[in-house]
C-alpha cells in the first residue's frame, strides 16, 4: 500500500506533506494513522501486485462457488 499527498500544502502536525514511504508509515501512531487513512490531505492507493493478488483471490473464489 502506498500512500500519496493531495493535500496542496496543509499538514498534519508531524506527518510530513509529502507522499510518505513505508518506514514514513512505521514511523507514525495510531491517532496520526488515523488521520491520513480517515482525513482528506492523504489517499492510499494500492501497489499493482497487492491489486493483482486481489484480483487473482477474487477470481478463483468465485470459480469455486
Amino acid at each position: 500500500m502506498k500512500v500519496r499527498y493531495v493535500g496542496g500544502g496543509e499538514f498534519y502536525h508531524g506527518i510530513p506533506a509529502r507522499d510518505l514511504t513505508e518506514v514514513d508509515w512505521s514511523r507514525l501512531n495510531d491517532e496520526q494513522k488515523a488521520l491520513v487513512v480517515n482525513g482528506p490531505l492523504y489517499e492510499m492507493v494500492e501497489t499493482k501486485a497487492k491489486a493483482e493478488a486481489k484480483a487473482e483471490a477474487k477470481k478463483t473464489e468465485e470459480t469455486k462457488g
